[in-house]
């Protein structure tokens, strides 16, 4: 049963599509396909999946190693691009599926991984919003400058949070956020951060 878990994301990813394509006009999108320039869009979408995979597998070796989940770079990237297919699904999907894989691959346990995840969420978010937010500012009209200070609250209440996980402050200090958080030093959350941002930008 081991080849049809492997499959699995796969098969799935390739039913939506699928019922995608079954529902476009079909004579449109090969047009479409037809016009794009293959030859140079190809090579340019490998590499960036493959440049993508590596940013990722590399941040996530480093969040996992910290609770006990020591996997080398290629062990990592190949979890990781595994789940890659759930993601047509659901985002959320896939990273359940690679805590499901770690737990397999390393016997730590789900909670540990599922907390290490938590941590990673909260980094991705101050990351994501903090990239946004400078985007923004590269934009014109009423609808960037609208978006310009949630975005920017949304990375500064991340922020907070991570700040007072760390910290061990109030509702924080005895959650599975603060358990997650307490395993990285200052400098290992803004790497992550910063590596985060990378990754968006």
């Amino acid at each position: 049963m081991k080849w049809l878990r492997a499959a699995l994301p796969w098969l799935v990813a390739a039913a939506i599509l699928a019922i995608l394509f079954a529902r476009v006009d079909r004579e449109a999108t090969l047009a479409a396909l037809g016009s794009a320039k293959l030859g140079v869009y190809a090579p340019v979408a490998v590499l960036f999946t493959g440049v993508w995979l590596a940013l990722d597998a590399f941040v996530l070796r480093g969040v996992f190693a910290r609770v006990g989940a020591a996997l080398s770079f290629r062990e990592m990237a190949l979890a990781r691009a595994a789940t890659y297919p759930w993601m047509v699904v659901s985002f959320d999907l896939a990273n359940v599926a690679l805590v499901a894989g770690l737990r397999r691959k390393s016997g730590v346990s789900v909670a540990s991984l599922s907390a290490a995840m938590l941590a990673h969420y909260a980094c991705d978010l101050v990351a994501l919003a903090t990239v946004a937010s400078l985007g923004s500012l590269a934009a014109d009209g009423t609808v960037a400058t609208a978006l310009r200070p949630i975005l920017l609250g949304l990375a500064a209440v991340a922020s907070a949070v991570l700040i007072s996980a760390r910290l061990g402050v109030a509702r924080f200090g005895r959650g599975k956020l603060a358990a997650a958080v307490a395993g990285f030093r200052a400098q290992d959350l803004l790497r992550l951060v910063a590596l985060r941002g990378v990754f968006y930008a």
